[in-house]
């Protein structure tokens, strides 16, 4: 008769670290505008975005554990991320909050009958250095991954 299993299966499925992102996306416009102008358009939504928020995202939706380890500023899109991420099942306790930048952020304008066109600052993302990613966190989770993680400044 062989001994009892000590060990313990992993916190997360996967842990998610790298990019996140507040996006900002407009529905679709005729055009973009002329300097100084405007264009209407049906709807302006936020959406989560980033690499690393996008797949904890995608996996908490189809039943994995997943939780996201990066950095959101200290204003409105870092609390819309934090929440959304925490609404979809995402563990958001390794999300660190900065008051030394903004939350990154991309705004999205579709063109009909155009590719996407992106306006992005690297906010937070910036301040995210890889040291947010501990030995005793990575064996937590069963994966690790990093995304956009050779992206950001830091």
């Amino acid at each position: 008769m062989s001994a009892p299993s000590t060990t313990r299966s992993p916190k997360y499925d996967c842990l998610c670290a790298g990019i996140v992102v507040a996006d900002f996306i407009c529905a679709p416009v005729t055009r973009v505008p002329d300097a100084g102008g405007v264009v209407m358009t049906d709807a302006i939504s936020t959406a989560i975005g980033g690499c690393a928020s996008n797949v904890a995202m995608d996996l908490a939706k189809i039943g994995r554990r997943a939780a996201v380890v990066g950095t959101v500023g200290s204003d409105m899109p870092g609390r819309f991320v934090r929440d959304e991420l925490a609404q979809g099942g995402v563990d958001t306790t390794h999300l660190v909050e900065t008051r030394a930048a903004q939350t990154s952020a991309t705004l999205v304008i579709n063109v009909r009958g155009e590719d996407r066109r992106f306006v992005h600052t690297f906010g937070a993302n910036a301040e995210f250095d890889g040291r947010q990613i501990t030995p005793a966190l990575v064996r937590q989770a069963r994966i690790l991954y990093l995304g956009g993680f050779f992206l950001m400044p830091g």
